[in-house]
């Protein structure tokens, strides 16, 4: 009995040792299985450039998985045998094809992303797209009366690349050649606002003299739209000369009511103030474009300078009220 028993303990320990020993083969063979498995696939695929295979232990088992192998990415697949997913992830993510190897090399493509925008955002815009923003900026010097001078302020120049990289700020002489392009574009607009929605103007004429004692005659047309929108455009500044008589006023105002097509029949009241050059100059002019008038033009006459908020108290507006009345009836008489 004693002997059977030690037979069945040795055959108990020997079925132990068996089984440990089926528990490593079947491992070894796992490993076995995997590596050849992973010798398997072929290098011929594009994507072997981008990706290498990586060995895993997971759960005492052996994984292989694919792992990209562009900088910033590491994303890691599970190996079966296929390149599709990988072919798929270096077209949607890194927008590489296999025509891409065409025209650049790997180590350019394997760079980060971030550095390829970064690339694309130091690039100058087209030559119609600068032109486009540079006449922005003009816009923005004319409007804001800033001098240009400060286009080559470095201070302002980084300023403009801070919010646009790509935009190269011009240099003074180009904004110079640029503004009486500007201004032809902007009398053009003025001109077909006062043909197509002006049925009525009023000028307003101010003579003035700057600290370097040049003088310069000032011409702003007013009217309101059928919609009832007021309209306030300076036509022109022109410098007057040395001699500031009504002749030379008259002879400075006629041609740029021409160009902008104000006739006797459209304007019906003109603005200015005290000064007897002036006033003479406003008498000529309604003589010689509202002849058949026998009223002529409303001259309103400004005796002292009248601040806006003034409008508001009912005392001082008394006198504004009875200019637009007399502005008023003019109208209807023209009208009849």
């Amino acid at each position: 009995m004693a002997s059977t028993s030690g037979t069945s303990s040795s055959s108990r320990r020997m079925d132990t040792t068996s089984f440990g020993s089926n528990d490593s083969f079947s491992r070894n063979k796992k490993r076995t299985n995997q590596k050849s498995t992973t010798n398997s696939y072929s290098q011929d695929s594009f994507v072997w450039s981008f990706f290498k295979l990586v060995e895993y232990e997971e759960e005492d088992e052996i994984v292989t998985k694919v792992q990209c192998d562009i900088e910033g990415c590491n994303v890691k697949y599970t190996w079966h045998n296929s390149t599709s997913n990988l072919i798929n992830h270096l077209r949607d993510v890194h927008h590489i094809t296999k025509m891409s190897l065409e025209n650049k090399k790997i180590e350019e493509l394997k760079k980060p992303i971030q550095q390829k925008l970064e690339t694309v955002i130091s690039k100058p815009y087209s030559k119609l797209i600068q032109q486009k923003l540079t006449q922005n900026i003009v816009k923005f010097f004319l409007l804001c009366t800033l001098p240009l001078f400060l286009i080559e302020n470095e201070n302002f120049r980084t300023f403009l690349n801070t919010f646009d990289p790509r935009y190269k700020p011009p240099c003074i002489n180009t904004l110079e050649h640029e503004i009486p392009d500007a201004a032809f574009y902007t009398a053009q607009t003025i001109k077909y606002m006062i043909n197509t929605q002006a049925d009525i103007i009023a000028l307003t004429f101010d003579l003035w003299t700057s600290r370097a004692h040049n003088s310069y005659l000032g011409i702003t047309c007013h009217w309101i739209s059928d919609e009832f929108k007021m309209y306030d455009l300076t036509l022109s500044v022109t410098e007057m000369g040395e001699y500031k008589t009504a002749s030379n006023i008259v002879s400075t105002i006629e041609p740029i009511l021409e160009e902008f097509g104000i006739s006797g029949g459209k304007l019906v009241s003109i603005t200015t103030d005290n000064g007897s050059n002036v006033k003479a100059a406003v008498t000529q002019l309604s003589e010689k474009i509202s002849p058949l008038k026998p009223q002529g033009l409303l001259h309103l006459v400004l005796t002292q300078p009248t601040p806006l908020h003034s409008i508001n108290n009912p005392t001082d507006s008394s006198n504004v009220i009875l200019v637009i009345e007399a502005v008023s009836e003019r109208v209807s008489a023209e009208k009849t």
